[in-house]
């Protein structure tokens, strides 16, 4: 068969045509892998969710894709990563030895104490600071100090040396 002009333009508008359905394709195939992953992803979150009991989470707020998970587990991470301190001064304390400060020079417990106003009972720092400052006035070491207190608590006679 001999191929004319017009033979050979209905091929060429074909093979557009073509082209162009497997470009459509692409975009279809595209699609349903995006929503295919967004079902994932939101079954796995949902199931997640139900297992931890985070029942507060409203359908606009979960994650549709796995950027967007992993983002969320960030911010919970982050979130959870945060101490609870009993007070402000905890807190204080915490930023401090973190930052590479002494205990010792944070609560300068060689300074002296007033023996006659110190609760004893029931009151493990203060038992430590004093049994503390009496072994450091008979003349023993930091080191050797803190092993004695360690050697007194698990006695059970913090309270009685104190």
């Amino acid at each position: 068969m001999r191929k004319t002009k017009d033979t050979k333009k209905v091929e060429e508008e074909d093979e557009d045509n073509e082209s162009d359905d497997i470009v459509d394709n692409d975009d279809n195939d595209n699609d349903t892998n995006q929503s295919d992953e967004q079902e994932a992803i939101t079954a796995f979150f949902d199931t997640l969710s139900d297992k931890l009991g985070w029942d507060d989470i409203e359908d606009d707020e979960k994650p549709k894709t796995a950027e967007d998970l992993i983002e969320y587990f960030k911010e919970v991470i982050e979130d959870n990563s945060k101490p609870d301190y009993a007070s402000e001064e905890v807190e204080k304390l915490d930023e401090f030895v973190r930052n590479g400060g002494n205990l010792k020079d944070y609560f300068q417990l060689d300074a002296d104490i007033d023996l006659d106003n110190i609760v004893i009972e029931d009151n493990e720092v203060n038992q430590k600071a004093v049994v503390r400052m009496l072994l450091k006035e008979k003349g023993f070491s930091s080191s050797r100090i803190d092993k004695m207190i360690n050697k007194y608590e698990d006695a059970g006679i913090l309270e009685d040396e104190a």
